[in-house]
């Protein structure tokens, strides 16, 4: 019937969680129409790629952070920075000059694409860096001959001045290049050693083993070495472009003076063009004159001092205006020489300048910010390791900070030390922020204090004040005995095999399978079955013609005849109360059922464990005598005495299926167990049930907060998990690892399950609002009678019916609930379920106002702005579960089902089909 060992959960999400459950499900709960599917199973695939390009981010961030990705891209921009002036200092030929400029713009390519996948796998790019990581791309291209022949021309000594200038603006722009080092150059060992070095000598004087992220001092010199580089790339940029600098004019005076004895002859100018040929060789420039031509006489000095290199801007080209005609050809290849051996000694001064103030810098950082922190989170670690590591693993954004992670880490500690008072009662913060809220009336904060385990009496209403109570002590058990004597026998051989195979054939699986299962719509033999098909569905019952089939491993824990027998004889121990009854027993249990079918694939709860636990709903409330503990302990009833007032009806119940298994040996459900499970399943039996004592529910939510606050990490990579792609084993690893935290899980499902009216569509929620009340409105009536106080919403004369729904979603379901789903978004539904029940009672409320007789018109409009008010505070206090992008297209169209709903035994859904 269906295998839920973890094979077949790593199948289920192996198959396609996000998108096929999406599909499959949804199209289950609105009919299953073509055009709904194609719409669904379209957002199914939306949802898919959605976590398949959260994938990819994951996949390109590695390899963009890796050390040969950072170190490839280290040399090719130190390739970027020295190639043209290596050309120079290499003289270079001119048929280089190509090859070169094809490179610089495949860098240039490169570069732009590395910054697209930093800005894309990255979520906090930071916005400056990114800025100048841009500037000094574009830089290269100043490099490109053709695209600086515009802005630099070679032959024309006119421009002399634009062109230094822009020579300047190229090579302090190419300075932003630098900007990257601070990032590239932690990929290399030597910065790596240099790194580990200052680590180990701080380690040493803390004589304490570093437990504080300690890459704290490399994201401050990153910061600070960004900063620094922008100044150094601004400062030359300025000074330089500022800079008055003259230009040589000399060989310009010189053509003129020779455009002046240009009549005379080739001898007469001889020892005029020898002088300015020293002249200009000693100037500053260092150029040498290597062809001259005055008019027709031609000077031709490369046979003496070479030719030319090859190298066009080793080349200068100069003549007068007007006629004469004189053009002087100059050599500028030890001027360029000068100039590329300047810049590269630059660029080397300046990484070594950055390299020196981040190694500085991260030691003085470390010394002086890391030891300390250091020494905090070792006392930390030393005194809650589980807090150590949840703060060690959760922030995985690569993007993040150190200081953000500490800025995180006090946060979370500051939220864990809040559940815990100075006395040491957890959950108590709850109830304080609530009795302090300006929306709990006086009425709300008594019924508040007595859900907390306080005493009734301080606020509760007395009718019969100064008057001695006259309950007996015997009065309980008289109740108890009529219901227990009541036989509900069932008519006709229902318990033969056969016949219930039949009646459970007839079990509607898709109604069973969501929130629409409304158990008032059943006979009580109808919903015994339905039971018997829950224990199926979870692998947990069979028939005994094919339990004698199993081998010992895989045999049943119960056989469907013991199991219905024992059904049968939970039903009898129910009593006809308005809430407490039979019909609240299958309700509960159906919701435990949903629970674990929905979030198997997180829980990985075991059949003994799923046993125990749907036992537990099963009896959760047996022999409920319709009356709450706070009631037998203030009436003094036997039960309180006889479990020290001490969740008493709940330890009534355990005791009620132990005893009922004892005396009725052929419905013992346990019958099948060896000892060691035996002893498992009441272990997990008691604590689950006892965990529905109300007094243990703001203690719960509290635990569950810590239990977020703690696992964080591994929650959101849940969450992040692309089960398409197969990350299965993210969903293999389990949540809940401990004995501790199985207990504490299997708890809370029951508690959540046992308090579940209210997060079910609004026409079982509204029938179950109505019970509830009822039976607090006949306890008011006997603690009236008895002239006990009469417990909070208990008064049929005062209580307001929304009034208390609103109450109890607030105080009661909401916080839990919210909790809940944050660990299982698969319940995201029942959140959703619940803001529309608050909705309905919030217009309830608002329509009893506008009835009321007991208030003015203005008074009326006061609380209706009041009631409007709350509610809209209580959707932003939650909107983190009602307004998640990912289940808009959801929440709108589906209210009686849950994302991912599947049978154990139902065949794994697949992927929808693009589109």
């Amino acid at each position: 019937m269906g295998d839920l060992r973890r094979k077949e959960s790593v199948a289920d999400a192996k198959q396609g969680l996000l998108g096929g459950a999406v599909s499959l499900a949804v199209s289950q709960e609105v009919g299953g129409s073509p055009a709904s599917s194609g719409r669904w199973s379209r957002l199914g695939s939306l949802l898919a790629s959605v976590g398949l390009n959260e994938k990819r981010k994951v996949k390109l961030r590695k390899i963009m952070d890796s050390t040969a990705m950072q170190t490839s891209m280290l040399v090719l921009l130190v390739y970027v920075l020295f190639v043209t002036d290596i050309a120079a200092l290499a003289a270079a030929p001119h048929s280089t000059v190509s090859p070169i400029d094809a490179s610089l713009l495949a860098s240039v390519v490169l570069f732009g694409l590395e910054m697209v996948a930093n800005a894309w796998v990255q979520q906090k790019r930071d916005a400056f860096y990114l800025t100048l990581e841009l500037i000094g791309t574009l830089s290269i291209l100043l490099e490109v001959s053709w695209v600086s022949a515009g802005l630099i021309p070679s032959n024309d000594y006119k421009t002399a001045n634009v062109s230094r200038t822009a020579i300047i603006t190229s090579r302090a722009g190419r300075v932003t290049r630098l900007v990257r080092l601070v990032r590239f150059v932690r990929a290399l060992k030597i910065f790596m050693m240099i790194r580990r070095y200052f680590a180990r000598k701080v380690e040493s004087d803390t004589t304490e083993k570093s437990m504080a992220p300690s890459s704290i001092g490399s994201h401050l010199a990153d910061k600070i070495s960004t900063l620094v580089a922008f100044l150094v790339m601004v400062t030359m940029m300025v000074v330089m472009l500022l800079q008055t600098n003259e230009v040589d004019r000399a060989p310009q005076a010189y053509i003129e003076t020779l455009q002046m004895r240009a009549g005379e002859s080739k001898e007469e100018l001889s020892p005029l063009v020898e002088t300015l040929r020293t002249f200009i060789r000693q100037g500053d420039a260092e150029m040498e004159v290597k062809i001259l031509k005055v008019e027709d006489k031609l000077w031709d000095f490369t046979p003496e001092v070479g030719s030319f290199n090859g190298r066009e801007k080793d080349r200068l080209v100069l003549s007068g205006d007007g006629s004469p005609v004189v053009t002087m050809e100059l050599d500028l290849s030890k001027q360029n020489k000068q100039e590329a051996l300047y810049d590269m000694l630059l660029g080397i001064c300046v990484i070594l300048e950055l390299c020196i103030f981040v190694a500085v810098l991260h030691r003085n950082t470390t010394r002086i910010l890391v030891a300390p922190l250091e020494r905090i989170f070792n006392t930390i670690q030393k005194n809650a390791s589980q807090i150590m590591s949840a703060l060690e693993t959760e922030n995985e954004d690569a993007d993040a900070t150190e200081i953000s992670t500490i800025e995180a880490a006090i946060n979370k500690m500051s939220k864990l030390v809040a559940h815990v008072t100075a006395s040491g009662t957890q959950g108590q913060h709850v109830v304080k922020d609530y009795l302090q809220d300006v929306h709990t009336t006086d009425d709300t904060k008594a019924w508040l204090h007595e859900m907390a385990g306080g005493s009734a009496h301080g606020n509760a209403t007395e009718p019969n004040r100064g008057r001695k109570s006259t309950v007996g002590a015997g009065w309980l058990d008289k109740v108890t005995q009529k219901h227990m004597e009541k036989a509900m026998s069932l008519s006709g051989d229902r318990q033969k095999a056969p016949k219930l195979l039949v009646d459970m054939a007839d079990v509607d699986l898709d109604r069973l399978n969501s929130w629409d299962f409304d158990v008032y719509d059943y006979t009580t033999e109808e919903l015994m079955t339905s039971i018997c098909v829950m224990f199926e569905q979870l692998e947990l019952a069979e028939f005994k013609e094919e339990a004698s089939k199993r081998d010992d491993e895989s045999k049943p824990l119960v056989t469907m005849d013991i199991l219905y027998q024992f059904i049968d004889k939970v039903r009898e121990r129910y009593n006809d109360v308005p809430y407490h009854n039979f019909f609240h027993c299958v309700d509960v249990t159906h919701a435990t059922y949903r629970f674990i079918m929905l979030t198997i694939h997180k829980t990985h709860m075991t059949r003994v464990e799923r046993f125990a636990l749907v036992v537990a709903a099963l009896c959760h409330d047996l022999d409920h005598p319709g009356l709450n503990n706070a009631f037998l302990v203030n009436s003094r009833s036997e039960l309180a005495r006889l479990y020290n007032d001490n969740s008493v009806l709940e330890n009534r119940h355990v005791s009620c299926l132990y005893t009922l298994v004892a005396e009725h040996p052929e419905a013992d459900v346990f019958q099948l167990l060896d000892e060691a499970t035996w002893k498992e399943v009441r272990k997990i039996a008691i604590g689950a049930i006892l965990h529905t004592d109300m007094q243990h529910h703001f203690a719960m939510v509290s635990k569950v907060d810590v239990f977020y606050e703690l696992h964080a990490s591994a929650i959101n990579v849940y969450g992040r998990a692309d089960s398409v792609e197969g990350d299965y084993e993210v969903f293999q690893s389990g949540l809940f690892k401990t004995t501790e935290d199985r207990l504490f899980m299997i708890s809370m499902l029951l508690h959540c399950a046992d308090i579940s009216n209210a997060v079910k569509p609004l026409k079982i929620s509204e029938r179950w609002a109505t019970n509830v009340l009822n039976e607090f409105f006949a306890q008011g009536d006997l603690e009236q009678e008895r002239g006990l106080p009469i417990s909070p919403m208990c008064n049929r004369d005062t209580t307001s019916r929304p009034q208390s729904q609103i109450n109890f979603i607030e105080f009661i379901v909401a916080p839990l609930y919210f909790q809940v789903v944050r660990i299982f978004p698969e319940l995201r539904l029942s959140m959703i379920n619940l803001r529309d029940n608050r909705r309905y009672w919030d217009e309830q409320h608002l329509k009893s106002i506008n009835e009321s007789t007991e208030m003015s018109s203005s008074e009326r409009e006061e609380e209706k702005k009041k009631a409007q008010q709350r509610f809209s505070a209580f959707v932003q206090k939650y909107k983190e579960a009602f307004d998640d992008q990912r289940w808009s297209a959801v929440r709108s169209s589906v209210r009686s089902g849950i994302l991912g709903q599947r049978t154990p035994n139902s065949t794994p859904p697949k992927p929808p089909e693009p589109g």
